[in-house]
């Protein structure tokens, strides 16, 4: 009998401990996916931003890498600045040089925290080929910067299709998986960059139903459009391009639910086509009897025929022509 007990005693011992581990893998689990429902936007991701305000991220043109002293490039709202670039040559023939490239980070944004893994740089020839992936040095594998904040960091790269690389043969490329890459050249002039687009709007106000109150209507006056490849923490991804609208809407009384504020109450015509905005940004004061109201559309790349589409989910729309310059 004795034995019996001991054999239970182990067993329900063992039966506790896996019920514990088994409620402890539960909780780290769900530790993880609340810490990932509430981290800041990363850079290119198409969620919604966590901001109080983030209308204001999302201006129709943003930095101006042109005005830096240093060769810059902005991508998702992240000012990249080269400061320094070197070279460490091969010495012995199995040997690999190396490239030391120094960098300024800039978050040029107010609201939106933006983080950087040193997968996004790259190292590549005038040519586009790829020529190695960079580190950074003493920084960890990935950076998180506040609104407004800057940071100096190193990237490392060791390259080992030559002992003696020329850095007026290099860039380096900031870029995510399927979005439009940007290049900062390395020991030559950066290439000129014609964006953003600004686009001539239609500004004769519009008076469609209120999506609140089919009894009611609301005034709708656009005010000004751009196109670009960087919206805010945005970056288009390959084959398309990002476009900015702001406008005024006038109503009876304030919402803070209103449906115009609606993703799928706004579309952008591309010719035969309509896309929904991805994100639709009001005033955070909801007080007044106007909103001013930021749009941002995803459409593919080249496209020129386009109109701002009010009430697209509704029977009575009207559509608002954007005119991009030739």
């Amino acid at each position: 009998m004795v034995g019996v007990t001991v054999d239970q005693q182990a067993t329900n011992s063992r039966s506790q401990l896996f019920y514990v581990g088994v409620w402890l893998l539960v909780t780290a689990m769900l530790v993880v996916a609340l810490q990932t429902v509430s981290a800041p936007q990363a850079l290119g991701d198409d969620g919604a931003l966590d901001a109080a305000d983030p209308a204001s991220d999302f201006p129709l043109s943003g930095a101006d890498p042109s005005t830096e002293a240093d060769p810059s490039a902005v991508y998702s709202g992240m000012l990249w600045s080269v400061t320094d670039a070197r070279v460490e040559h091969a010495v012995g023939l199995l040997e690999r040089a190396t490239v030391e490239v120094d960098v300024t980070l800039h978050n040029t944004l107010d609201n939106a925290q933006l983080r950087v893994p040193d997968s996004m740089v790259t190292l590549v020839s005038t040519d586009g080929h790829v020529v190695t992936e960079g580190r950074f040095v003493d920084a960890g594998a990935r950076l998180a910067l506040e609104p407004g904040e800057s940071r100096s960091v190193t990237i490392d790269f060791e390259v080992g299709y030559t002992q003696r690389p020329t850095l007026g043969s290099l860039s380096l490329q900031i870029a995510e998986p399927n979005r439009v890459p940007a290049s900062i050249a390395l020991g030559s002039p950066q290439p000129e960059n014609d964006l953003p687009i600004f686009a001539a709007v239609d500004t004769t106000p519009a008076t469609v139903v209120d999506p609140d109150n089919a009894a009611r209507q609301i005034v709708i006056e656009p005010a000004a459009a751009s196109v670009d490849i960087n919206a805010g923490p945005y970056r288009a991804a390959l084959g398309e391009q990002l476009a900015v609208v702001k406008l005024q809407v006038q109503r009876a009384e304030a919402n803070e639910a209103a449906g115009f504020l609606d993703t799928d109450y706004w579309a952008l015509s591309v010719g035969d086509e309509t896309v929904n905005a991805i994100l639709v940004a009001g005033t955070p004061d909801l007080g007044s009897s106007t909103d001013e109201v930021t749009l941002l559309f995803a459409f593919p790349e080249g496209a020129d025929d386009l109109a701002v589409v009010a009430g697209a989910n509704s029977g009575a729309s009207e559509s608002f022509p954007l005119v991009l310059p030739n």
